[in-house]
C-alpha cells in the first residue's frame, strides 16, 4: 500500500508567505456547515436519512445543480439499496467512490474536493448548505486502519497477522503469549491513522465550506458489570471517543416493533446525543429530516 494522502486544503496558488484572511461573506459561510454522525442498527434509516437530505432541499425549493453529495462508501451496500427515495432529477448530484482500504478513502476525498466540490462551490458560492461529504461507515474505517498497520509493518492483513501469532503460541504451549511489539504502541499508530483523517476531513469543510455527515452502526455495552445496577447501554461503534469531538450534531436512531392488532407495527425513532446550541436531549418518533430541523431550530428560538 502507498502512502496515504494529507487531508489538508490546497492552498498551491497562495504565495508562500501571505495569511489567508477570512472575509465577512466566508465567515457567515461557515457558520452554515454543520458536521453529523448517524448511528444505529442495520435498517434504523442511517443511508434513508443521509438520502433524504436531498430530497428536503428539492422541496425547499433549492435548484437541483446547486445540490452535490459525494460519498465516500465503506459500506458497500446502504446507498444502492435506498437509491428508489431519490427523485430522477437528482440521481446524477449523487457521486459514489467505494472504498475498501484507509488509501481509498484519502483518495477518493482528495479526488471529491479537488474535482467536484471546490469547482461546485466556485460556480455556486451560496451552495454550502447543500453541498455534501459523506462518509459511510466510521467502524469499517477503523477496522481498515487495523488492517492498514499489519500490511505496513507485517506485509499480512490483520487476520493473516493474527492467525500466524496465534499458529506460534500453540507451539509454545498452554499460557504462551506472543508479543511482537507493544499493544500501546501499536494502537497508538491505528488511533493516529484513524483520527488524522477524520480531523483533515473536518477542516476541508471548514476551509471550503461544504456539509460533512458520517455512519457508523451501533454496538451494547455492559456498565458496572455484575453489579447491582448493571445496565446495557447502545453506543456507536468505531472509535468515538476518538470522532465524537469534531460533530456538531450527533444522532442515534433505532427501529422498535410492537404487536397492534395481531400486526407489527414500527416505528423508526431518533434520539438526540449532541446538538451544538442545545444541551438537553429529545427523541422524535417517525422521524423526517423537515421534522428534525424544523424541532431544532424552535428549540434554540426558545433559548434566545
Amino acid at each position: 500500500m502507498g502512502k496515504k494522502l494529507p487531508l489538508k486544503p490546497d492552498v498551491s496558488n497562495n504565495d508562500e508567505d501571505s495569511v489567508h484572511i477570512l472575509s465577512a461573506a466566508e465567515l457567515k459561510r461557515r457558520m452554515q456547515i454543520k458536521r453529523i454522525k448517524i448511528f444505529g442498527e442495520t435498517g434504523s434509516g442511517k443511508t434513508y436519512f443521509i438520502l433524504s437530505q436531498l430530497l428536503y432541499m428539492l422541496n425547499s425549493g433549492v435548484a437541483p445543480e446547486k445540490i452535490l453529495m459525494c460519498i465516500v462508501d465503506y459500506d458497500m451496500d446502504g446507498i444502492s439499496a435506498n437509491l428508489n427515495y431519490v427523485p430522477d432529477n437528482l440521481l446524477d448530484r449523487i457521486k459514489v467512490v467505494k472504498a475498501f482500504d484507509t488509501e481509498d478513502g484519502y483518495k477518493a476525498v482528495d479526488f471529491f474536493v479537488k474535482k467536484l466540490i471546490r469547482p461546485h462551490l466556485t460556480k455556486h458560492p451560496d451552495a454550502t448548505p447543500y453541498t455534501f461529504l459523506v462518509h459511510e461507515n466510521e467502524y469499517l474505517f477503523y477496522i481498515a486502519c487495523r488492517n492498514h498497520y499489519t500490511q505496513q509493518v507485517y506485509g499480512l492483513s490483520e487476520q493473516e497477522y493474527m492467525e500466524r501469532k496465534r499458529k506460534k503460541e500453540v507451539q509454545l504451549g498452554k499460557g504462551a503469549m506472543m508479543r511482537d511489539e507493544n499493544p500501546r504502541d501499536v494502537y497508538a499508530s491505528i488511533n493516529r491513522n484513524f483520527s488524522d483523517y477524520f480531523q483533515g476531513l473536518m477542516k476541508l469543510g471548514d476551509y471550503y465550506g461544504f456539509q460533512v455527515i458520517t455512519t457508523t452502526p451501533s454496538k451494547q455495552v455492559v456498565e458496572k458489570w455484575g453489579q447491582e445496577d448493571q445496565s446495557t447501554k447502545v453506543v456507536a461503534a468505531g472509535r468515538p471517543d476518538l470522532s465524537d469531538y469534531w460533530y456538531d450534531y450527533i444522532f442515534s436512531l433505532w427501529k422498535e416493533r410492537k404487536i397492534k392488532n395481531k400486526d407489527i407495527v414500527e416505528t423508526y425513532k431518533l434520539r438526540s446525543e449532541k446538538v451544538r446550541g442545545l444541551s438537553k436531549p429529545f427523541i422524535i418518533r417517525n422521524f423526517t429530516v423537515e421534522k428534525l430541523w424544523q424541532h431544532i431550530n424552535s428549540q434554540k428560538e426558545e433559548i434566545k
